[in-house]
């Protein structure tokens, strides 16, 4: 079983795991409050989306380890979706100790099994491993770079990456890996090494450094 330590979202990271929760979103029907209309997109509760580790997962039940120590279950059926760093998976029982984010049905529109006190999951986001930090050092290796982060906690971490591993800029796509410097800040999502001090990464997020004007101006937004 993978073990996962239980933070809380850092926006870097969810932007890239969290890809279709952001677009369910957006559709206007339920933010992050739980409130809409009823009728479209997927509701968190009130209050953040439950977040917590998958505790146990089977094809009918989900339980999550919440950060209060307590454990919620939730039902699963034929129209749950699922979601890896923002691709849709196949649940497994590879994903227990993952970090999981859980959309669920309001009360009154609860599948068969469903109830006010075990939801029925309409969507369920699993998160790798991640972690956001700025970089300290690159060093080129055989298969890519080897990336030396310090989190915002003044904690170093390094982030290995490689041929198969998927780029993105300031949140957008790119088909090859971008230039990475000192400075700038990076998020990652992946697989702790057997090392246990490496990340494996899947995706790297590159933002500029910090105070970097935007094309055409500069910090403040003067011109």
């Amino acid at each position: 079983m993978r073990t996962r330590t239980l933070l809380p979202l850092l926006g870097l990271a969810a932007a890239v795991a969290l890809g279709p929760m952001a677009a369910a979103t957006a559709d206007g029907a339920h933010g992050p409050s739980g409130h809409g209309d009823g009728h479209h997109g997927w509701a968190f509760g009130q209050g953040e989306p439950p977040l917590g580790s998958v505790s146990a997962l089977s094809a009918t039940s989900l339980s999550v380890l919440q950060i209060d120590g307590s454990t919620k279950t939730y039902v699963l059926d034929a129209n749950t979706k699922y979601f890896l760093d923002g691709n849709t998976v196949v649940p497994s029982s590879a994903l227990i100790g993952d970090q999981v984010v859980v959309a669920f049905a309001h009360e009154g529109q609860q599948g068969a099994g469903g109830s006010s006190t075990t939801p029925t999951a309409q969507a369920v986001f699993f998160i790798s491993a991640h972690l956001v930090g700025t970089v300290q050092s690159v060093t080129p290796t055989s298969a890519g770079e080897t990336i030396v982060i310090a989190d915002p906690q003044g904690f170093w971490h390094s982030i290995s990456t490689s041929s198969t591993t998927g780029w993105y800029v300031s949140g957008s796509s790119v088909s090859a890996a971008p230039s990475v410097s000192v400075g700038q800040v990076v998020a990652a999502l992946g697989v702790v090494d057997a090392d246990h001090l490496t990340l494996d990464a899947t995706q790297v997020n590159v933002n500029p450094k910090p105070g970097t004007p935007p094309a055409g101006g500069k910090p403040g937004g003067h011109h």
